[in-house]
């Protein structure tokens, strides 16, 4: 199981982080700022049993009003894909550049929204530069993507492909599922 997490450093928008060969560490930070503690980790599949998995893992806090969010992204490359950590790793960088632009608060009760459409236009066009520049079909950049923004009101979630969103409030014990 290799750790993904990263913390965001202070008056930076944005920290992508690519896979490490350590095989047993898990990590855990907590960011006063925004309140978010953020555990990731992954673990190869058979198919990459012997090498660096292609998934990548970005996350940054950024002020939408009054209102800190923290955005998280995550993006696992296709292993039918020649190139899918490259579309996981592309994908990550774009998302977390385009969900600032791409995220509104709900007048009412102050949840994030996300324009997913724009969101993934913006990842979208990413991936078909990358792969003109790789002169090979985006399908060789396939990559599924998890974008989660939260904040103290609440969160939204943003899919392609398979993938997991658990959370927990601090004063429960119990996980949640938010997205599957």
């Amino acid at each position: 199981m290799d750790a993904l997490t990263h913390e965001a450093e202070p008056n930076r928008e944005a920290q992508t982080a690519a896979p490490t060969r350590n095989s047993t560490a898990e990590s855990r930070r907590t960011d006063r700022r925004g309140g978010f503690s953020v555990l990731a980790a992954q673990a190869p599949g058979s198919r990459k049993a012997n090498g660096v998995t292609d998934d990548a893992l970005g996350h940054a806090y950024f002020r939408c009003g009054r209102h800190t969010l923290w955005a998280g992204i995550v993006a696992d490359g296709a292993g039918s894909a020649e190139f899918g950590g490259d579309g996981a790793r592309a994908a990550v960088a774009m998302a977390i550049d385009a969900v600032q632009a791409a995220t509104a608060l709900d007048p009412l009760d102050k949840r994030p929204c996300v324009d997913a459409e724009s969101l993934l236009t913006a990842v979208r066009s990413t991936l078909q530069r990358e792969a003109l520049r790789k002169k090979v079909s985006i399908r060789q950049l396939a990559t599924t993507m998890t974008v989660v923004v939260a904040g103290r009101h609440g969160a939204c979630v943003v899919q392609v492909g398979d993938g997991a969103v658990v959370f927990r409030v601090a004063a429960d014990a119990q996980w949640e599922v938010g997205a599957w």
